[in-house]
């Protein structure tokens, strides 16, 4: 799976971005994962803003974040574009807030062990 900005950077650079942007219009759920480890560029908050007017109350988001949701409109490069798509997110949408320690840090090769361990004791 590849960055969806790196997906539509190379794919405009052979005129095949709209063929691209199609592609993440057809799943019924479009997964975006770890969103906003890094502010929009202009031209990528204006391709996520499409994306989103495109797919709105057509077919669904899950939107993965180590920010909170309040963070997310300084994260577009246009705070009106970023409002109206975040808007257009939060009509109709589920907020999930999972606590607790990462399951990347569970799951490296120390802490298995632990867990493994901890398991064959009991």
């Amino acid at each position: 799976m590849y960055p969806i900005y790196l997906v539509w950077s190379t794919h405009g650079v052979d005129h095949t971005l709209e063929k691209a942007f199609r592609s993440f219009l057809s799943p019924d759920l479009l997964i975006l994962d770890d969103f906003g480890l890094q502010k929009l560029t202009a031209q990528q908050s204006t391709d996520l803003y499409e994306l989103i007017i495109a797919r709105h109350r057509q077919s669904s988001f899950v939107i993965t974040s180590n920010r909170a949701v309040e963070e997310w409109l300084g994260l577009f490069d246009d705070p009106i574009l970023g409002n109206s798509a975040l808007d257009r997110l939060a009509n109709a949408s589920y907020q999930i807030i999972i606590e607790g320690t990462s399951y990347r840090e569970r799951l490296s090769p120390h802490r298995r062990e632990e867990v493994l361990t901890t398991m064959n004791t009991k």
